[in-house]
């Protein structure tokens, strides 16, 4: 009967111990490093449709209309929190729009201006076409939550 010599198994047990502690070392880094964002919309005309909020790191991203998270919320009449969790460091800014009649997509007149309600971050207003995007900027940090608000503007 041949035995299995120590050198193989300490080994083997050691590899498995750096790799649990690899695996508790990610998670805790990554929920250390990670900011939450709490985005409360005001002024809701209506429950009808759903409002759809596009979160942007970034201003090449928000340019290039590539959201790095987005959520659809069915709105009830006056508010509506949305919550966007374990985001990475760095500057954020959101917009959205209230899809009153569920088409899934916000409608314009002839002009190209809103037909539906919209809004941004930190309450930022249009200026002869969209809100500035500095306007609109917030920084998430690692650790913490930030608030932030805005009103939906209806034509």
């Amino acid at each position: 009967m041949r035995s299995i010599p120590k050198k193989i198994t300490l080994p083997l047990a050691i590899s498995k111990l750096l790799m649990t502690v690899a695996i508790v070392s990610c998670s805790t880094v990554s929920s250390v490093n990670a900011g939450d964002v709490d985005f409360t919309i005001n002024g809701i005309k209506q429950s009808d449709g759903a409002i759809y909020v596009a979160l942007f790191k970034g201003e090449e991203n928000y340019r290039n209309n590539l959201p790095y998270r987005v959520q659809q919320v069915n709105p009830s009449t006056h508010a509506a929190d949305i919550s966007f969790s374990r985001l990475p460091e760095g500057e954020y800014v959101i917009r959205y729009f209230h899809d009153q009649n569920s088409n899934q997509k916000m409608d314009m007149n002839l002009f190209g201006m809103p037909t539906e309600g919209f809004g941004y971050s930190n309450n930022a207003q249009p200026d002869m076409g969209p809100a500035k995007y500095q306007q609109m900027a917030f920084q998430v940090l690692s650790s913490g939550t930030v608030h932030n608000q805005s009103q939906v503007i209806y034509p």
